[in-house]
């Protein structure tokens, strides 16, 4: 029987997804703070919003993380592609967590902020760059290498 530290491959994997599921929440947890301050809600309810924002991104960047962080012609628009994807996950994630019956809609809603409230995007995309250069750097993934 094999365990968890024979496969040093394998828990190269669970460190990188983990890593990145941090980075991902973080990334949701600024830009909820951010989302609270622009809409001016009081510090209790923009923390409120981070502390959930963090948990939705925390979730979605596990599901994401293969595809963050990657070398080559396809990395940025791969890695935006899946900022996007991890974004509208979180707000599903962080919507049902405040209102469990209609919280997809409402977090829908939340996750394309950046799209209709051009100061969310600062944050959004800061995050996006920050969150794909530290992965490239630390755990790089080069998928566009032709053998």
């Amino acid at each position: 029987m094999q365990t968890l530290s024979s496969q040093p491959q394998l828990r190269m994997s669970i460190a990188r997804r983990a890593v990145c599921s941090l980075l991902i929440g973080t990334s949701g947890a600024i830009n909820g703070f951010a989302y609270g301050y622009s809409s001016e809600y009081s510090l209790n309810d923009m923390g409120i919003f981070a502390a959930i924002a963090f948990v939705g991104g925390f979730f979605a960047g596990a599901i994401v993380a293969g595809y963050v962080g990657q070398a080559g012609d396809d990395g940025w628009p791969t890695s935006l592609l899946a900022f996007v994807v991890a974004t509208v996950l979180a707000g599903l994630i962080s919507g049902t967590i405040l209102f469990p019956v209609i919280g997809s809609v409402v977090g829908l809603f939340i996750a394309v902020g950046p799209v209709y409230r051009p100061e969310l995007a600062v944050p959004w995309l800061l995050c996006w760059v920050a969150t794909h250069l530290l992965m490239r750097k630390f755990y790089p993934i080069n998928r566009s290498l032709k053998a």
